[in-house]
């Protein structure tokens, strides 16, 4: 089959005010929606054209095949317009699924199969489920002095300058909080004979403590640092 090209895609009786639901008719009262998780509610749905006809000829009503075309053409123009579908908690998804958290452009790929209604983790972090992938938008970055960057799988490289002018050693707070470890750390001295010594690290903040060299008491001065983690 050839390559299909881009059309744009219209909700088929989107403007009809009576689209019904599908098997209400057969049930005996017919019942008008525009919500498809309505037009969808019976097990009629489910069960086919069969189970939806009301007379002899055994034809459907014209309100519930209109109502068929609306919901296909619905779902078909969401995902066109959405381009990756939002997370759904009715959805069952399976191993490299890859679904958008709602309202944002965060994308999470799924890590097992029968995935159904297993919520998302905080974006930068995985779960049993879920595998955070990237961020599209500005949230997963923050290009200053300061700041960090989340790669795809969670790898977070964070930056920073700080200084021993006041106090030394000093606690460095990092521009996030690493969910889950810190993996390495370096620096970067602003003078030539001063040696950076880095103390203990938690996932939110590490200490420094500058000192000259050959000398035993600490030393007030500048420094770039970068931690690796996740």
């Amino acid at each position: 089959m050839p390559r299909i090209t881009r059309k744009t895609q219209k909700v088929f009786a989107s403007g009809a005010a009576n689209n019904g639901v599908i098997g209400s008719a057969a049930d005996g009262t017919k019942v008008l929606s525009t919500d498809l998780v309505t037009l969808q509610a019976k097990a009629a749905y489910l069960t086919g054209l069969n189970a939806i006809t009301i007379s002899g000829q055994r034809l459907p009503p014209l309100e519930e095949i209109q109502a068929l075309h609306y919901i296909e053409t619905s779902q078909i123009a969401y995902v066109l317009q959405e381009g990756i579908p939002e997370y759904d908690t009715g959805t069952t998804y399976y191993q490299k699924s890859i679904v958008k958290a709602p309202g944002t452009t965060q994308l999470y790929s799924s890590l097992t199969d029968n995935n159904t209604g297993n919520a998302l983790p905080t974006f930068g972090t995985n779960n049993t489920n879920w595998q955070s992938l990237t961020d599209f938008g500005t949230g997963a970055q923050s290009l200053t002095t300061n700041g960090y960057k989340i790669f795809p799988g969670g790898l977070i490289v964070q930056w920073g300058y700080a200084n021993t002018l006041s106090t030394n050693p000093v606690t460095v707070t990092f521009p996030i909080a690493f969910p889950n470890g810190v993996l390495s750390m370096a620096h970067v001295n602003r003078l030539a004979d001063v040696v950076t010594y880095f103390g203990a690290s938690t996932l939110t903040n590490f200490t420094a403590t500058i000192r000259q060299v050959d000398a035993a008491s600490p030393f007030g001065a500048n420094f770039n640092w970068i931690a690796i983690g996740y």
